[in-house]
């Protein structure tokens, strides 16, 4: 991809916004933790290819309140000089890199906070507090940043949902890009967690996403009707490859909530644990297709 010019790298709001000022063009914005991998680096490159007038801008900051235990903030890799130079090499206009101290000026213990319903139904229910900090910090960046186009992985497919539902209720004046899933080789789906797998638990990890089509193919054949029938199904089928299961679920694609004579999209959300590593992927597929 040929370079258009030198990318700039900001740490501070003021400068940040003061950068967008000059572009003077439309912005699109794809929020990040680092440690980039080949999904992120395919969303980008598919944003500069979209809209090549649009100023690409590529956040990059672990957000401390979407984790629930210290711990797990403190262990995320920080890739800082590898993503800077990956994003220089596609192209971005600008990688904005604040600290902790610049996007939580008072700390974090009590802040005011973006919530919908939904952070704390499906997968929110294992991860208290995860969707709420996410919605906070994207939201932040939205006003930060102004984009009017801002990307997501549909591999977190309850963030993605829940982000354009806080567009629509905050009236935000933003397309939410949805990105398709970006798999490695075996099918496994890139995701900053595949880091922490080891040797032999990487090896059976892309049985996730074949154990997730096999329901598919059964949910499309009816052989299960049910969700129940397809969570047991998954849960006795993926164990045998050593995964423990935290859920499997069927839902509106477009809203999340439960399936109805008006759906026409679906999406099976599977959430497993291999080992320590949490893992999750989802397959979305006509509702139609599966009822008639």
């Amino acid at each position: 991809m040929e370079k258009r010019g030198k990318m700039f790298v900001e740490s501070s709001i003021s400068s940040c916004r003061k950068r967008i000022d000059l572009f003077d063009r439309p912005v699109s914005l794809i929020p990040t933790m680092g440690n980039l991998h080949e999904g992120h680096l395919k969303m980008i490159a598919h944003a500069r290819e979209k809209y090549p007038d649009d100023a690409v801008v590529v956040s990059v900051f672990i957000n401390p309140v979407q984790f629930e235990r210290t711990e797990d903030y403190l262990s995320y890799p920080r890739t800082k000089c590898a993503d800077i130079r990956r994003l220089d090499e596609l192209g971005v206009d600008l990688v904005f890199l604040p600290k902790k101290s610049q996007m939580y000026p008072h700390g974090t213990l009590r802040i005011t906070t973006v919530d919908h319903p939904i952070s704390n139904e499906l997968e929110g229910s294992f991860r208290p507090g995860h969707f709420s900090g996410v919605s906070t910090v994207v939201a932040k960046l939205f006003n930060i940043v102004r984009p009017v186009r801002a990307y997501f992985g549909e591999k977190d497919y309850q963030q993605l949902i829940m982000i354009r539902k806080m567009v629509i209720d905050l009236n935000y004046s933003i397309d939410v890009v949805g990105f398709p899933i970006v798999r490695e080789k075996d099918g496994l789906a890139y995701s900053s967690r595949n880091t922490f797998l080891p040797k032999e638990k990487r090896l059976v990890a892309w049985r996730l996403n074949s154990t997730l089509e096999e329901v598919v193919d059964r949910y499309l054949s009816r052989e299960c009707i049910s969700e129940e029938q397809c969570l047991n199904y998954f849960k006795r089928r993926i164990s045998q490859f050593g995964f423990d299961t935290e859920s499997l679920l069927i839902r509106d694609a477009q809203s999340l909530s439960s399936i109805s004579s008006e759906s026409r999209d679906v999406v099976i959300l599977a959430s497993v644990r291999l080992g320590a590593v949490r893992l999750i992927d989802n397959k979305v597929v006509s509702y139609r297709d599966s009822v008639s």
